[in-house]
């Protein structure tokens, strides 16, 4: 009697018993990365003290975590310096020179994360998405901070405007950089009506009945 039965059996069920394993070890991968997803959107909402689940989908769609949070503020000044199509290197260095000065230096994951959306442009609707957040995070701070924020926001995005030179080498701004400048002032006066809105909401600006 041949063996060779056995042999396709046994080659059958090594097959098997690999396939099984493969499924195993990419069910286990899903789960880690679920779990590590649980794990970034409940530090974020912890360090944010967020809880709008809209926003902590923007953020996990955008790849931030709570390491590279701070980047989000950085985001204007890059789509400013994209605003032309390419970031030219005294608008790359002046964004790294405003980083390194709220604290975000070369090698860390903030860092990293900044230099990457530099590199390559991010799309319009990861800009759109970002500026939903910021939004969010600069209406949620005392009036004061939220005026602090935003005239910084717009003096150094107007900077990297300034910082190319423009097309003669001025400091002139283009038309592009400017509607983008326009779009930082407006994104920033819209924080500040979502903030009202809330006061109204919580009703800070109501009479009493």
């Amino acid at each position: 009697m041949s063996d060779k039965p056995w042999i396709f059996d046994e080659r059958s069920k090594g097959l098997e018993d690999a396939y099984f394993r493969q499924k195993d070890m990419e069910l286990a991968a899903k789960l880690r990365e679920a779990s590590q997803r649980r794990s970034n959107r409940e530090q974020l909402s912890s360090e944010l003290a967020i809880e709008d689940q809209r926003v902590l989908d923007v953020l996990e769609q955008l790849g931030i975590t709570k390491e590279t949070l701070p980047v989000l503020h950085l985001v204007p000044l890059v789509q400013v310096a994209w605003s032309d199509g390419n970031v030219m290197p005294s608008e790359r260095k002046k964004i790294l020179d405003v980083a390194n000065v709220r604290g975000i230096t070369s090698g860390t994951p903030t860092y990293d994360k900044l230099v990457s959306l530099l590199d390559r442009r991010p799309t319009e609707e990861m800009f759109n998405a970002a500026w939903r957040v910021i939004r969010t995070l600069i209406a949620s701070v005392p009036q004061e901070q939220r005026e602090s924020l935003g005239q910084g926001l717009s003096a150094y995005a107007t900077q990297i405007a300034l910082v190319s030179g423009g097309v003669l080498g001025f400091n002139a701004i283009s038309k592009a950089e400017q509607e983008t400048l326009d779009r930082v002032a407006r994104e920033i006066a819209a924080a500040h009506a979502e903030a009202a809105d809330k006061v109204l909401g919580d009703g800070g600006g109501r009479k009493p009945a």
